[in-house]
């Protein structure tokens, strides 16, 4: 397995004014590639014995921090494009009926999800990553330090927001909290959401009855 950068979902100027050409032009062919060309270097010939890039994250957890740091981060950011969608100025993007009902059984309402994201993200202290998951068949909010993606606490992501400065300095300084209620918004992927959901085969029938 060799790991590829892959293209950006959207052009590097989609997600403006949230987020400008700029910041995802740094942030992708600096950080995000930068992590793709460490893992290539830091795996050698031992690629050829994994599958995946999750494979390589869930061998290297407990054995090589360097190689874990890395691949994760190359993980999360491949994820994270994939989060968010092309910006809009008039509304909120739409939210999908498999999602909206498991939002509105576990939350109540979207305004309210976005709130419990927003008091994740102010409550995490340093860098890392802000994350929509399923956790069996709950749909939570959670943060994860560092590199450390959610699905390697038994976690199935659905949405993510890197808390990383590289994310929002250029745009917001130290306005973390501005720049993710923002990507909440305005940003976020429900499509994503929803697609992400039918693949893990999530029992959507029940959480529509319990809505």
């Amino acid at each position: 397995m060799k790991l590829t950068l892959q293209p950006l979902p959207y052009a590097e100027n989609a997600l403006e004014p949230i987020m400008s050409s700029e910041t995802v032009h740094l942030h992708y062919h600096m950080h995000h590639a930068g992590y793709v060309k460490k893992t290539n270097e830091l795996l050698g010939s031992s690629a050829d014995r994994y599958a995946s890039l999750e494979a390589v994250i869930d061998d290297a957890a407990t054995r090589r921090q360097d190689l874990f740091n890395q691949a994760a981060q190359a993980w999360n950011h491949e994820f994270f494009w994939r989060s968010m969608h092309a910006a809009t100025d008039s509304q909120a993007p739409t939210v999908p009926p498999v999602v909206s009902a498991l939002v509105k059984r576990d939350f109540g309402s979207t305004d309210k999800l976005i709130q419990d994201l927003l008091a994740r993200a102010d409550a995490h202290f340093a860098s890392g990553w802000l994350w929509l998951v399923l956790d069996d068949n709950a749909l939570v909010t959670t943060t994860t330090p560092n590199a450390r993606p959610a699905f390697i606490d038994g976690l199935y992501p659905l949405l993510t927001i890197d808390l990383w400065e590289h994310a929002y300095y250029v745009d917001y300084r130290n306005r973390r909290r501005e720049f993710v209620e923002k990507c909440c918004s305005k940003l976020l992927n429900w499509d994503f959401a929803a697609t992400r959901i039918r693949e893990h085969g999530h029992d959507v029938a029940r959480a529509q009855a319990r809505a």
